[in-house]
């Protein structure tokens, strides 16, 4: 993900980034990694649904950073015909993505 000034083609960054995340049931399988240009900010994990809750939040505030682009990595397995979520016995972690929360980008 990369951000541009809206309605312009004008790179930008924003303070914060957070996704909701349905079904992430591996704490190792959903991430997010924060850059600042070519600078590594780290890598975040999202939480595991614990019980019936079937909703992950990671967000992030860097309130000494701008965050120019992420990566993000939803699950370990590609949602496909055939393929089983490990709670339902299949071997991958399938992650889904809903909602994006970030703060206004801004020129850099």
């Amino acid at each position: 993900v990369t951000f541009k000034v809206p309605g312009t083609n004008t790179d930008a960054g924003v303070k914060g980034f957070g996704v909701i995340f349905s079904d992430v049931d591996d704490a190792y399988s959903t991430t997010i990694e924060f850059f600042n240009g070519s600078k590594n900010l780290g890598i975040y994990r999202a939480p595991a649904a614990a019980g019936a809750a079937k909703f992950s939040l990671l967000g992030v505030h860097f309130p000494n950073e701008t965050i120019t682009r992420l990566k993000i990595t939803a699950g370990n397995g590609l949602l496909a015909k055939g393929t089983k979520d490990v709670t339902d016995g299949g071997s991958k972690d399938l992650v889904v993505m809903d909602d994006f929360l970030y703060s206004e980008p801004a020129a850099k």
